[in-house]
């Protein structure tokens, strides 16, 4: 398994960034021999995302990162709309919390246990997000109201073995989940607090509890 934090856009086109972390390492800063240089596509259409190094140089691959140190984390959106940011396997993090801080919203999101969703503007963004790999919670930045994200869901997801763990549940919650062409693919009644779907072919999925809604990536 391989420590992918993957970016989706509303259509499930993804783009994703390759974080392995060393103990050794203060800060991230681009090692020819580690890390990977971002070479942004030239298709517009598709999203982008990248680490910034301590110089501003984009990373597709930080083969050095810190651990317990927040990273810039860049990213182009195609379109006004929403974006999904989710790791394509939590246990390549080997236990590790991701956790990823929205400077606009104040929101911070432990990525092992439920994807972000975000309302994105067309366009490069590279002071919005970041990503810390284990360490303390970041503190986040509530905005002037301190409001939240609505978007946000209250229960957790994660990936595993090509099925959805939904976490944070209540015994008699109805859980519904889609495929990204709006098709119900499965349905379930919440027996404890954790309920796991059956596998699922590769794609992003949204899970819907009541109200809330979740989107995230199988691979």
């Amino acid at each position: 398994a391989k420590p992918f934090v993957a970016l989706a856009d509303e259509n499930g086109v993804t783009d994703d960034v390759a974080v392995k972390t060393s103990e050794d390492s203060k800060g991230l800063a681009f090692n020819l021999g580690s890390d990977g240089v971002k070479w942004q596509s030239f298709n517009d259409s598709v999203p982008q995302v990248y680490l910034l190094d301590n110089s501003g140089v984009a990373l597709s691959l930080a083969g050095n990162a810190p651990v317990g140190v927040e990273m810039a984390m860049g990213y182009r959106a195609a379109k006004d709309g929403v974006l999904t940011v989710s790791l394509s396997d939590a246990e390549a993090f080997d236990g590790q919390s991701v956790w990823l801080k929205d400077k606009a919203t104040g929101e911070v999101t432990d990525l092992t246990q439920s994807a972000y969703i975000l309302q994105a503007t067309k366009g490069y963004t590279d002071n919005r997000l970041t990503l810390q790999i284990g360490g303390v919670r970041p503190d986040g930045t509530l905005r002037p109201d301190g409001g939240h994200d609505s978007n946000a869901a209250m229960f957790t997801l994660r990936a595993h073995e090509q099925c959805i763990v939904i976490g944070r549940v209540q015994s008699g919650d109805r859980i519904a989940v889609y495929n990204m062409t709006g098709a119900l693919v499965e349905t379930m009644t919440a027996e404890g607090e954790t309920v796991t779907t059956h596998q699922l072919p590769q794609g992003m999925y949204l899970v819907r509890i009541g109200e809330q809604a979740g989107k995230i990536a199988v691979r």
